[in-house]
């Protein structure tokens, strides 16, 4: 328990072989260490992955702080080289927070020391899908 109070715990999960189930279990394990969470979904096609963060407190966002940063010539650069070139464009990759992910959540399995689910499973998923990619390259 390192985090302060006031901190913020962001992680960038890959997507595209993670099956909706273990996405479940992963926020879940996220609510339960943390009681505020967010998740953001990139909505670029090219990238799938998502954001979450969580924290000890209500994670709130000052729109017109949002707008004075987004609006800085650096991070405007920033954000075109990754194709954002409306900055209001972030507001879409919104998934969703504690009270609307939490509930849906709740009764998927919790990742843990003494239970590292995800860590045993996520790798076979890969070895899966890439053995699906294999058989769809074998005519």
């Amino acid at each position: 328990d390192k985090l302060t109070d006031d901190g913020i715990f962001s992680a960038w999960i890959p997507l595209f072989n993670l099956e909706s189930d273990l996405l479940k279990s992963l926020l879940n394990t996220l609510h339960q260490a943390f009681p505020y969470i967010s998740v953001w979904y990139s909505t670029d096609f090219n990238n799938k992955h998502a954001i979450m963060t969580g924290s000890k407190k209500p994670l709130k966002l000052d729109f017109n702080l949002f707008l004075e940063e987004i609006n800085q010539p650096l991070v405007k650069q920033s954000l075109a080289m990754a194709g954002l070139d409306n900055p209001l464009q972030l507001f879409y990759s919104y998934v969703g927070n504690e009270t609307t992910i939490g509930p849906k959540v709740k009764d998927y399995p919790v990742n843990t020391d003494d239970n590292l689910m995800l860590a045993y499973f996520i790798p076979k998923q890969e070895i899966k899908v890439k053995k699906m990619w294999l058989k769809t390259l074998i005519f």
